[in-house]
C-alpha cells in the first residue's frame, strides 16, 4: 500500500508550483515524517479487499481453467501455448470484474488531501461517492482496465 500511495502522490502532482516530491523516496520520507506510518499506509482498507479478494479469485480461476483445459494425459508443465493465455486472460480480468470499486475507492483515499482528509474511512468514501453518482460513480476507467487485464495477464502467466 505505502508504494501505491507514493505512486499516486507523484502522479497527481500538476506542475512546478505542486511539486512536492522529487521521486518515490522522497515521497515516503516525507508522508513518514509528516503523517507518520498511518499516513504512509492511507487506503490500506480498500487495497487489502481488493488484494484479498481479487488474488483469491484470480489464482483460483486459473488453476480451475488450466484444469479444465489441459488435455488428458499431459503434463500441468507442458500445457499447449493457449491454456496459460487464456487462463490468464480470463484470471486477470476476473480479478477486476470484482474488485474494481474497491480500487476506485482506495485512489480516492490516497489523493486525499494528506492533514485535511475528505474522507476518514473506506465506507465513508463509499457512501458519499455513492450518493455523488450512484453505483456507476465507482466503474470510471472500468473499460479501459479490463481491456488491458486480458492480454497484460495472459502474457504473464504464459511466461510464467
Amino acid at each position: 500500500c505505502p508504494i501505491e500511495h507514493t505512486r499516486i502522490r507523484i502522479q497527481i502532482q500538476r506542475g512546478q508550483a505542486d511539486k512536492v516530491y522529487t521521486g518515490s523516496l522522497d515521497a515516503t520520507v516525507k508522508i513518514f515524517k509528516q503523517h507518520g506510518f498511518k499516513g504512509l499506509n492511507r487506503g490500506q482498507g480498500p487495497t487489502t479487499v481488493r488484494e484479498s479478494t481479487g488474488l483469491c479469485l484470480y489464482f483460483s480461476i486459473i488453476e480451475y481453467l488450466t484444469g479444465r483445459l489441459t488435455p488428458p494425459g499431459v503434463d500441468k508443465n507442458s500445457v499447449p501455448i493457449y491454456v496459460p493465455i487464456i487462463a490468464g486472460g480470463v484470471g486477470g480480468t476476473s480479478y477486476w470484474v470484482f474488485n474494481y470499486p474497491f480500487d476506485y475507492v482506495k485512489t480516492l483515499m490516497q489523493s486525499d488531501k494528506l492533514g485535511d482528509l475528505k474522507y476518514k474511512s473506506m465506507w465513508q468514501c463509499f457512501s458519499e461517492q455513492y450518493r455523488l453518482g450512484g453505483w456507476r460513480t465507482f466503474f470510471k476507467g472500468y473499460l479501459i482496465c479490463l481491456m488491458r487485464s486480458f492480454p497484460v495477464n495472459s502474457a504473464a502467466i504464459t511466461t510464467y
